[in-house]
C-alpha cells in the first residue's frame, strides 16, 4: 500500500506530540506508584522486621511493631520500646525505654551512630 509512510517520515510534529504524551503518562504512573508506597496512617502499627544494635550488642533481629507518632518512629519488640524522634537538622534522638541513647542519623531505612544502629527492614 503506497499510502503508508515509513515511520521515520511521519515522526515530525505528531511524533513529538506522541512522545510528550507518553512521557506525561509515564510521569503520572510514577507519581501513582510513589503515592501507593506511602507510610500507613500515624495511629496504625505494622508488623515488620527490625534490627537493633546498641553498644555492639544485637538486642533485636526479627519481628517488631513499627508505628509513627507525631513525626517520631516507634519500634516495639520483646517488651521494649525504642523511639526515634526528629531532633535538630538531620539528627534524630534515640531513646530505649525512656533512656536517652543520644543522636542518630538516618540513612535510607536505618538510623545510626557510633554506638547505636537501628533498621526498619520492612
Amino acid at each position: 500500500n503506497l499510502e503508508l509512510e515509513p515511520e521515520f517520515l511521519s515522526d515530525g510534529i505528531a511524533g513529538k506530540r506522541r512522545a510528550a504524551r507518553r512521557g506525561a503518562e509515564d510521569e503520572a504512573s510514577a507519581a501513582a506508584n510513589v503515592a501507593g508506597e506511602q507510610e500507613p496512617p500515624a495511629s496504625e502499627a505494622r508488623t515488620g522486621k527490625c534490627y537493633v544494635r546498641i553498644s555492639g550488642r544485637v538486642v533485636n533481629s526479627g519481628v517488631c511493631q513499627i508505628s509513627r507518632k507525631g513525626g517520631a518512629v516507634v519500634f516495639q519488640y520483646s517488651g521494649q520500646t525504642l523511639t526515634l524522634s526528629p531532633a535538630r537538622g538531620k539528627a534524630w534522638s534515640a531513646a530505649l525505654g525512656g533512656k536517652n541513647l543520644g543522636n542518630v542519623y538516618k540513612s535510607g531505612s536505618c538510623w545510626g551512630s557510633k554506638s547505636t544502629y537501628i533498621c526498619d527492614r520492612g
